[in-house]
């Protein structure tokens, strides 16, 4: 009985709460949500990452670059700053404090699912080499 009471009380959360308190379930990760994925190189590590700009054009406002975007990881919030040119998107400030608080390393392949396309928030989660 308290076993069906928790499935009932997990399913009823909504997808946000889950994401940001770190309680989604990987089953739950292929659900529709846009998603990009990043295999980490030695210069990804020494420097930074873009986001697939043609990911920004189809899923999010292009004048929300002008904004912060943010990273949930296991209910932790990264607030994350970028820069862009005509055709390409990086990070310009986060990226490192990120990298380090994460213990990313060279071959780790980085998930993006973008959660919400107006504040701009992607829950990250790494498959590990």
């Amino acid at each position: 009985m308290a076993d069906d009471d928790a499935y009932l009380a997990y399913h009823r959360l909504p997808f946000f709460i889950k994401v940001f308190s770190g309680l989604l379930r990987n089953d739950e990760m292929d659900d529709g949500y846009p998603t990009w994925t990043l295999k980490l190189t030695k210069l990804h590590l020494k420097r930074t990452i873009e986001i697939p700009y043609e990911f920004w054009q189809r899923h999010i406002l292009i004048n929300a670059l002008e904004d912060a975007v943010y990273f949930l990881v296991d209910g932790q919030t990264w607030r994350i700053l970028l820069e862009h040119s005509l055709s390409k998107i990086w990070i310009k400030h986060g990226w490192r404090r990120f990298k380090d608080a994460n213990a990313l390393v060279l071959d780790v392949r980085c998930h993006f699912k973008l959660v919400d396309a107006h504040d701009v928030q992607f829950y990250v989660w790494f498959d590990r080499p």
